[in-house]
């Protein structure tokens, strides 16, 4: 276990020019200023607090917290009170490319990720374990092994492959988003590959504009000429089998903030159009997953894709709420920029899709 009774004398040890370890250091090595970074550090605070800026992400080191930095990152280091403490390893890239190295599940996007996920505070148990791991970098680096390179290379990984393995549940998303700005369900709903979930997140989509009357709902945020209220009220008027709505809908997409790196969700396509309102049976009543009613939902998406081309497909499971007996709800979205022309026949021809007809 790392000893951490002497915090006054500052302590060095190298391996070659691939590997310090500096116990009690106060100035860690970073420039003041906004500076792209060669080295990996991993800064373990024994007290006090300093400034770090990572990209444009600015944090207070406080004692008890790890900080992992990447070769790469531009990184600043100032304001250091005058207790500040840390065990900061300095590891090359040569090095850092070793320990990483016969790791193929690192994804590009991992060091996107550490922009903004680079500091870790430690409770009481965790403290002993870093001590413990720190203690035995430090016997390694002191000794006269012969493959003491090829150790410390195995504690790093050890310690890279923990870091990576909370992140690798939003492994193949986040790269998507990295390279292409869409999460892998967004490249799936926006290629009318799955349906859009109804309202999302918490955020209406589509938006109601009208009521069950099919009368303009009041504070609408939403212009609508007389023209297109007019064609669907003609439509609406004519419809028996399906509820309909005049709404506006709009495709998404997530991507990352280049100030912060935190995900940020994008609205684009947002059009007016018909919203067909179709009950299901409720799985949940009769037991089906999720899974297995989207199964269903897909295969009716598949058809209305081929006859409808650019239609949106919605649903929410026991989501619709009917004379006190909740349903299964499908939408169809017709956008008018698509579908305007020979409109009532398309509300046809989506009714008996979904029904089977």
């Amino acid at each position: 276990m790392l000893d951490i009774k002497n915090r006054e004398t500052l302590e060095i040890y190298v391996l070659g020019d691939d590997f310090k370890f500096y116990q009690n250091l106060k100035y860690l090595p970073l420039t003041s200023y906004p500076s792209n970074n060669q080295s990996a550090l991993i800064i373990y605070c024994l007290g006090g607090k300093a400034k770090i800026t990572v990209h444009e992400d600015v944090h207070w080191i406080q004692p008890e917290e790890l900080i992992i930095l990447l070769p790469g990152q531009f990184v600043s280091f100032s304001e250091p009170s005058e207790d500040f403490s840390t065990v900061t390893m300095v590891i090359s890239t040569s090095l850092f490319s070793d320990a990483l190295s016969g790791v193929p599940r690192f994804s590009p996007h991992f060091f996107f990720y550490m922009r903004s996920h680079y500091y870790y505070p430690q409770n009481e148990r965790d403290v002993l374990r870093i001590y413990n791991y720190l203690g035995m970098i430090k016997d390694k680096v002191m000794s006269t092994d012969a493959y003491r390179r090829e150790l410390i290379i195995h504690l790093l990984r050890y310690l890279y492959l923990e870091l990576f393995n909370a992140y690798e549940n939003k492994d193949l998303s986040a790269f998507l988003m990295a390279i292409c700005q869409h999460s892998m369900f967004d490249l799936l709903r926006n290629a009318a590959l799955i349906p859009f979930k109804f309202n999302a997140d918490g955020q209406p989509n589509p938006v109601i504009l009208t009521d069950d009357a099919g009368v303009l709902l009041p504070n609408n945020k939403f212009a609508v000429s007389s023209k297109v209220y007019d064609r669907f009220i003609r439509v609406f008027q004519k419809q028996e089998k399906v509820k309909m709505y005049l709404a506006s809908g709009y495709c998404k997409y997530h991507g990352y903030d280049e100030g912060s790196m935190d995900v940020v969700e994008y609205h684009y396509n947002q059009h007016l159009g018909l919203l067909l309102i179709y009950e299901l049976p409720d799985t949940v009543k009769q037991k089906v997953t999720e899974a297995e009613a989207y199964s269903t939902v897909w295969d009716i998406q598949m058809k209305l894709q081929h006859a409808l081309p650019r239609s949106v497909v919605y649903y929410g499971q026991d989501t619709l709420k009917d004379g006190g007996t909740r349903y299964d709800e499908l939408g169809v979205f017709l956008p008018l920029e698509h579908f305007a022309d020979r409109l009532e026949r398309h509300v046809e021809t989506a009714t008996k899709i979904v029904y089977g007809e």
